[in-house]
């Protein structure tokens, strides 16, 4: 799934993140959800998600998740992913994100 403007992909065994510019999440393996441009969600596994009305994400158990309208991404656990505005990415343990 090739974005126009973004693609992000984790290389993570039970996690792979892509994102397109119409705001379209697909992840792999346990937890799978997607998200198109109209936000709707499909929810696999035993994930919860809440979406605000600034494109905000959060996702329960091991795994945390906040989006912003800044595209600001925080995921907890074994893995953190933060992204500004300028599309800035820290990772923190085992996962690695490629841009």
């Amino acid at each position: 799934m090739g974005g126009s403007s973004e693609q992000y992909v984790g290389g993570g065994s039970s996690e792979q993140y892509v994102v397109e510019s119409s705001k379209q999440y697909v992840v792999g393996s346990s937890d799978q959800y997607m998200v198109e441009s109209s936000e709707q969600y499909v929810v696999w596994s035993s994930k919860q998600y809440v979406v605000g009305s600034s494109d905000q994400y959060m996702v329960g158990s091991s795994e945390q998740y906040v989006v912003g309208s800044s595209k600001q991404y925080v995921v907890g656990s074994s893995d953190q992913y933060m992204v500004g505005s300028s599309e800035q990415y820290v990772v923190v343990s085992s996962e690695q994100l490629y841009g």
